[in-house]
């Protein structure tokens, strides 16, 4: 589950990422959740500067390589069973979905 969070294909990740958030039953998948949607968030965001000639256009550009890096990374991580969060846009993960907690049994 926690490499599927991090595939943009057909918005599987996203699909998947929502799941894990919505049963919270595993903290690792979780973790994993929360970075790949904000990594997903933080695209999204770059890649609104499309509208913008040339220079939002290098933006877009670049955000899409930077997340094509960063998805290797959490697929990377996830795989070995790392809680190791993404670089640059790791952080605001906690900030953003920091209210979402593994419910107690």
């Amino acid at each position: 589950m926690t490499v599927l969070c991090y595939i943009p294909i057909a918005a599987v990740g996203l699909i998947v990422s929502i799941v894990c958030l919505a049963t919270k039953n595993n903290a690792f998948s979780l973790y994993h959740a929360k970075q790949a949607l904000t990594l997903f968030i933080a695209v999204l965001v770059c890649f609104l500067f499309w509208c913008i000639p040339i220079l939002g256009w290098i933006v877009g550009a670049l955000a899409g390589l930077a997340g094509l890096v960063f998805m290797i990374l959490g697929i990377v991580n996830a795989a070995q069973g790392k809680y190791a969060p993404l670089p640059l846009i790791g952080q605001f993960a906690d900030k953003m979905f920091g209210g979402i907690q593994v419910e107690k049994k």
